[in-house]
């Protein structure tokens, strides 16, 4: 369990760092997004093999799409609030993941909240309340508001696709569910792609590209997805609170947004949470591993 836990916070580590690629690549985030989820889902999909991707049956086929398309729309929606709102805006409003994560659980994957997460997602939410309380943590951006609508509803739809791939993974294998939800997902924006602005791309901003889609669509989603069917979803709720934390550290970093004290001691909450959350798995993966006292033989005979 502690070894999956440190692959989601790696993950999130990884996809912190989009926002970054997404605000330097000229190109349009439609066009960006189609093409980084279709390319991945191939590479995905010749890994994992022709006779892993033909589903059994129609319902499989009917969720894996449905789930493809909410991962599609997630990114454009995730994209479209980084441009609007900046990085670290997006960040916070994209920060409502974890809470939908626990809310949508149960209908989707059957799981229910153990008493001891409560401390460590308690705490995540207290940090992500003071990022939202410090004047929305960063300046920057071209609509703020509607930004952090769009992240909002891409954090919806991000909790719903992180347990789609729990859910469909143990049915047909992990690489199958990856390669499906991501090549879906890039076929879903086709329709709203920009096609006169498809060759815009950065020439420089390529071996860039290149790096982020590798990692953040192929490497990231495949350990996820992998970690996910072992670790339950409200580990999967507070790894979210490790993207939170970073995304507007690199804004600030990178692109001189303004961060706030108060969001800075949210930074450390949110931070925080995960530590607690690693201690918690740890302790009870200790509990678990002790053997249990062999009964004791008696010596003489039970009186009568």
């Amino acid at each position: 369990m502690t070894r999956a836990a440190l692959v989601l916070f790696f993950c999130q580590v990884i996809w912190s760092l989009g926002g970054v690629v997404i605000t330097l690549e000229p190109l349009p985030v439609v066009n960006l997004m189609a093409l980084a989820l279709l390319s991945a889902g191939v590479v995905v999909g010749v890994a994992a093999g022709r006779r892993a991707l033909s589903l059994a049956s129609w319902r499989l086929r009917a969720e894996a799409t449905g789930f493809g398309v909410v991962n599609g729309l997630c990114n454009l929606l995730s994209g479209l609030a980084i441009l609007l709102a900046g990085v670290g805006n997006a960040a916070f409003a994209i920060a409502a993941t974890p809470l939908f994560i626990v809310i949508i659980a149960r209908p989707l994957t059957g799981d229910r909240l153990p008493a001891r997460a409560v401390p460590a997602l308690l705490l995540g939410a207290l940090g992500v309340g003071l990022l939202l309380a410090a004047g929305r943590g960063a300046d920057g951006g071209q609509n703020v508001m509607l930004g952090l609508l769009c992240g909002l509803l891409a954090a919806l739809l991000a909790a719903v696709s992180a347990l789609g791939g729990r859910r469909l993974a143990p049915r047909i294998g992990v690489e199958a569910a990856v390669a499906w939800t991501l090549f879906i997902g890039g076929l879903s924006l086709l329709p709203f792609v920009e096609w006169r602005a498809f060759l815009d791309i950065a020439p420089l901003m390529l071996p860039l590209v290149a790096i982020w889609i590798t990692g953040h669509f192929v490497i990231a989603p495949v350990l996820y997805t992998r970690a996910a069917r072992i670790a339950p979803a409200f580990v999967l709720a507070a790894a979210t609170f490790v993207n939170t934390a970073l995304a507007p550290v690199w804004g600030a970093l990178i692109f001189g947004e303004r961060l706030l004290p108060l969001a800075l001691a949210g930074v450390g909450l949110a931070l925080a949470a995960n530590v607690l959350l690693m201690l918690i798995l740890r302790n009870a993966a200790r509990n678990t591993a002790q053997p249990e006292p062999a009964p004791t033989t008696p010596t003489t005979a039970p009186a009568l």
